[in-house]
This record gives C-alpha cells, structure tokens and sequence, in this order.
C-alpha cells in the first residue's frame, strides 16, 4: 500500500478494511492432550513441531514482596537465575504501578 490514495503497490487496486468473521481457538485448553502423542504413531518431526507450537512452559510462581508491603507474583521457566534479579519493569496497566 502507497499514497494518499491508498492503492496496492503491486496491482493498484484499492485497498478497502472489511470486517471478516474469524475463529478463535483456545488452545492451552487442549495443550496436554496435544502433548501426549504416545496416543498416535506421529513422525518425530510432526511431534517436535507440535510441541514447539504448542509452546507450552513448565516453571514456578515465585512471590516478591513490594516496599508496601503487597504480594508480587511472577511466573519464571528459569527460577534458579533469580537470584541475581537487579530489578525489574511491569506496564502501567498493572495494578501495580497505579499505587
């Protein structure tokens, strides 16, 4: 899309936003059953890039506390690296920083 006028760069049509119905899928509602191939003779790589699609995180809920006082609650894959945490950032949609 280029110009003011906005036309497609290869075919100069115009270039028009429609509201298509879509499908929305919640996968992590069927993660597990996704993940136990064992079921089903797949090959080695149609599991590898199911489980890399999937991708699902094994990790721990670890809980700082704040100056005031409140419970932070982050989830790490890697809690073992926490130690060495300088600091840390959140959006100023959380909670968090409106106090």
């Amino acid at each position: 899309m280029w110009g003011e006028d906005r036309h497609c760069e290869r075919c100069n049509t115009p270039v028009i936003r429609k509201d298509l119905e879509q499908w929305f899928f919640r996968i992590t509602d069927y993660a597990e059953e996704l993940l136990d191939s064992a079921k089903i003779d797949w090959p080695e790589r149609v599991t590898a890039m199911q489980t890399n699609w999937i991708g699902r995180s094994e990790g721990a809920h670890v809980v700082f506390k704040s100056e005031a006082g409140d419970d932070i609650t982050v989830f790490t894959t890697r809690p073992d690296t926490l130690w060495a945490l300088p600091s840390w950032s959140w959006r100023q949609s959380t909670r968090w920083w409106r106090n």
